[in-house]
């Protein structure tokens, strides 16, 4: 009596473990750089519940619940257009530097008031590049070019002795070119969730020393559009430089270290 209470225990307990992997998060065992993003409510949007942020054929993608978070966060950092429509279904993503065995790719939503949130994880390996099919999921989840940003990232972890004098932080950003005929301006697109009215920023290079000062006001950047900073072509000539910027609202000041690799080769 007692194994069969055990095994009716056991199995129900896995029958219910899956139905909350399922409907709730995401199963990160699939692939590696799925996050266990809240999925649960987007049952209630009748678009969004076609395209949960789940496991992909090469990478996770989808729909998740929006949570608001304070502060400013990177959301970009390429070349190129990023043109969501029918008529450019793929999108070839390369890294825009000479990295070692492989960076990791993160594009997501800008807007902040936004009910859900879309989000793409994906690897490149060395020498290759990413085919994104946005006509999978992007452009029937109902985002705009507007909306979407993209950067690449790279873990401090395996790098620190490298990175530890520019940053202590836990990713550093990689730059990344949107198909590789494009020849423009490097950008770096910072979130934030308040309007801005004045945003400074100081650039250093590897061995701490500073190498660009800028501070001006602006008429407005409101929450939920990006702050933009053009990446400087003699910043390139450094193997890291990290950009500390701070933005001014009505409430006080915001900040945020964004360490970027130009070269780890």
């Amino acid at each position: 009596m007692k194994a069969l209470v055990l095994y009716l225990l056991i199995y129900f307990g896995f029958l219910t473990g899956n139905f909350f992997l399922k409907n709730n998060f995401t199963d990160k065992k699939n692939y590696a750089l799925c996050d266990q993003l809240d999925i649960a409510n987007i049952k209630e949007d009748a678009t969004a519940k076609s395209f949960p942020y789940s496991t992909r054929e090469n990478a996770c993608e989808g729909i998740y619940n929006y949570r608001a978070r304070g502060g400013l966060s990177v959301v970009g950092l390429y070349r190129g257009d990023l043109l969501i429509n029918e008529k450019n279904t793929n999108i070839e993503i390369l890294p825009d530097i000479g990295v070692p065995n492989q960076i990791k790719i993160r594009a997501a939503n800008v807007s902040v008031g936004d009910k859900h949130n879309y989000r793409l994880d994906a690897e490149i390996s060395n020498g290759n590049s990413f085919l994104w099919d946005i006509s999978k999921y992007l452009i029937p989840s109902g985002f705009t070019s507007n909306q979407i940003k993209i950067y690449g990232w790279l873990s401090n972890t395996g790098y620190r002795n490298v990175f530890e004098r520019v940053s202590s932080e836990d990713i550093f950003y990689v730059p990344i070119v949107l198909n590789k005929k494009y020849d423009g301006d490097l950008q770096l697109y910072i979130r934030t969730v308040r309007d801005i009215k004045q945003i400074e920023y100081k650039v250093y290079k590897d061995d701490g020393s500073p190498i660009y000062t800028k501070k001006k006001s602006v008429e407005s950047i409101n929450r939920g559009k990006p702050i933009i900073i053009k990446i400087q072509s003699d910043w390139k000539n450094n193997r890291i430089v990290c950009i500390n910027i701070i933005a001014y609202s009505n409430l006080g000041p915001e900040k945020i270290k964004v360490p970027i690799v130009f070269s780890t080769i």
